[in-house]
């Protein structure tokens, strides 16, 4: 169980196999979000999913793990978007706060 082929995630997964000289992952289901609702497939069948260890903390009670393959860890950035010369609320301006106090590297 694979997102499509325009997201990123799936192509790094392919071009992961493709490095180490091993044919495309076979997608049997193709899905667009692989939390809560899909749990209850992936407990009944033989599939395999791609899925962050924070989403799968909680979901189908604790019965799906993380298979141990180092190689399948993924990196990826996340950025945050404003309209240029736009003014934020005071919520919105304090999310970026706490961001960049808690999450961004020093420097």
């Amino acid at each position: 169980m694979l997102p499509g082929p325009d997201v990123a995630a799936r192509q790094r997964i392919e071009a992961m196999f493709a490095q180490a000289g091993l044919p495309a992952p076979q997608v049997v289901v193709e899905v667009s979000n692989t939390t809560a609702p899909l749990a209850d497939l992936l407990l009944h069948s033989d599939l395999v999913a791609l899925q962050s260890e924070s989403a799968l903390q909680g979901l189908a009670g604790g019965s799906l793990s993380v298979l141990p393959i180092a190689q399948a860890r993924l990196r990826r950035q996340i950025g945050v978007l404003t309209r240029q010369g736009a003014t934020l609320p005071p919520l919105g301006q304090r999310f970026l706060d706490l961001l960049r106090d808690n999450l961004l590297p020093a420097g």
